[in-house]
Order: structure tokens, then sequence, then C-alpha cells
């Protein structure tokens, strides 16, 4: 096991290497210039602009810049915000925890509901809470984000006037008040992926050998769902779980903008509008970051779902 996630975690480190060229790489080819994005449409001294370059380590070769970008990395120096004057490391501090918090909160619960709904549409195939189950989450998953947030706000507006999604988040009560709604909007537009794919798995385990074999024994249905069946479509599950975390992240710049979040989505945002490119950069790392952390999870849910896994590897 620990040989198994050795390797996947070099794998990630270097997946993470290719990302930081990547990232650095579109940044160059964009054409944005930290320095003179710090004019904000005032001028500067070629002396002056020539010391912040070299400050800066601008005025080296390309590969050059990229190493000193890296050891800043490393270091946990991702230099200071145009826009905002302070520090990246701290700015993005502030926003880091709002995201996660609706990320993983939206994770959790789409997922749970996903799995609930995709067995319960296995259990009655072919029949009427199947068919509404099917038709439901194919209709929520059709809907952009986007447009889901926007039907809620108006709901809550005309059918819950005294209540409010904006405000603090300073106080821990605030900040559930702030993402509940966020984070229905969220969990209902990713529960039908998961809930197709489960659904899909467990009616092949379901009608395999060993449940018919089972359920001649005698053995109550519900242990042969849940202690069986479930366990064995896990796994295609779990690929696409991990795969959407990932891009829950992703996911919530639109939904952060619309309810006033002051997430990191809502900050990459502003930070492209001003051209803050340390800001940007660092959201990326951290987006790139997530990703690769949810594969990790995913593959060592598979080896503790199934040995042989690890053996094959």
């Amino acid at each position: 096991m620990t040989r198994y996630i050795g390797k996947k975690l070099i794998n990630a480190i270097v997946i993470l290497i290719i990302a930081t060229i990547g990232i650095f790489a579109m940044v160059k080819a964009s054409g944005l210039n930290p320095v003179l994005a710090t004019l904000q449409g005032g001028r500067m001294s070629e002396e002056i602009l020539n010391q912040k370059l070299q400050k800066y380590g601008l005025d080296q070769p390309l590969p050059l810049q990229y190493l000193y970008w890296l050891k800043n990395i490393v270091t946990g120096n991702f230099g200071e915000s145009v826009k905002y004057k302070v520090t990246v490391s701290s700015l993005v501090g502030k926003s880091l925890p709002i995201t996660l918090g609706l990320s993983v909160t939206s994770f959790i619960v789409s997922q749970i509901a996903a799995i609930l709904l995709g067995v319960v549409s296995a259990v009655y195939k072919g029949k009427l809470i199947d068919r509404v189950i099917s038709i439901l989450t194919i209709l929520f998953f059709a809907v952009p984000v986007f447009f889901l947030s926007l039907v809620f706000v108006v709901v809550i507006s005309k059918y819950f006037p005294g209540y409010s999604y904006t405000g603090a988040t300073d106080t821990f009560s605030e900040y559930i008040r702030r993402i509940i709604v966020p984070v229905i909007v969220i969990a209902t537009h990713e529960i039908a992926l998961v809930t197709k794919i489960t659904r899909t798995a467990m009616i092949e385990q379901l009608e395999s050998d060993y449940a018919l074999a089972l359920i001649a024994r005698g053995i109550p249905k519900r242990v042969i769902i849940w202690k069986h069946a479930l366990k064995n479509s896990l796994i295609p599950v779990i690929t696409i779980a991990g795969i959407q975390f990932g891009a829950l992240i992703v996911g919530c710049v639109m939904v952060e903008n619309i309810f006033s979040l002051n997430g990191i989505g809502r900050l990459m945002v502003q930070s492209v509008s001003v051209g803050d490119i340390s800001v940007i950069q660092c959201i990326a790392l951290i987006v790139i970051f997530a990703f690769l952390i949810a594969n990790i999870v995913v593959d060592t849910l598979y080896a503790v779902i199934d040995k042989r896994i690890v053996l094959e590897g």
C-alpha cells in the first residue's frame, strides 16, 4: 500500500511541476507584466522600471525567470497583489476557507444524495420513482449553474423575503447562512452524473450471478443492496466523484460572484480584470493542486475497496 501511494505522490509532483511550466508559459504568452500593471494608468521612469524588473527577476532570460518564480513558490512567497497591495498569501488565505467550505459541503451533500438516489433508482428500475429520479437529475444537470443560481435568487426574493443571502461571514452562524443556498445550487447541479453512474453500476451488481446466489440463500435484500452490491459499485462512482470535486472549485467562480461570496473564485475574476498576475498564478496552482489531491484520494480509496488494484499496481 505504501509503495502504491508513493508512486501516486511522485506522479502528482511531476504533474504539478509540468503545470507550473504551463501556467508560467501562459502568463508570458498573455503579455501581462506585473511591474507595468502596478502603474494603473500612471507613468514610470525607465530607471525605476529597470530597478523593479531586476527586483522581481524579470530582466533575466525566461528559464531563469521560471526558476526564480518556482523558488518563491516553494518558499511560500507568491508575491504581492497589484490591486490590494498586500501579499498574495494573506489575500488568498482569507478567501480560500470560503471556497473550500462551499466546495467540500456541496461535494458531501451531492455525493450522499446522488448515491442514495442511484440506489433507489436501481432497486426500483423501470418503475415510476426510477423515471422521476432520472428526469429530475438530468433536468438539473442540463440547466447551467449560473441560471440555476438566478432561479434560486428569484424564488428566495419572492417567497422568503426575510431571508438574505448577502452579508458578513465573520462568525460560524453567518458563514453557514451565507453558503447554505449556494451549497444547494451546486449540489443540485452535481447530483445527476453520480446518480446515473450509481444506478448503472447497482443494476449490474444486482443482476450478477453472486447477487442471485445470495438471494437464493435467503440473504435479506437490504443486506445484498447495501453491503455487497453498493460496495462493488463504488469504483466507478469514486472515479466520477474525484473528478467532480476538483471541478467544484472551478464551478464556484460563477456561484461566488452571483451570491457575493468573497472566495477565490470571485477573487480570480477581479484579479483577471486588473491583470493581477501573482494572484492569478496562485489561484491557478491551488485549483490544480485540488485536482491532484482529489486524484490521490480516489486512488487510495481504490486500494482500500479492492486490494487487487494495489497488487496490479
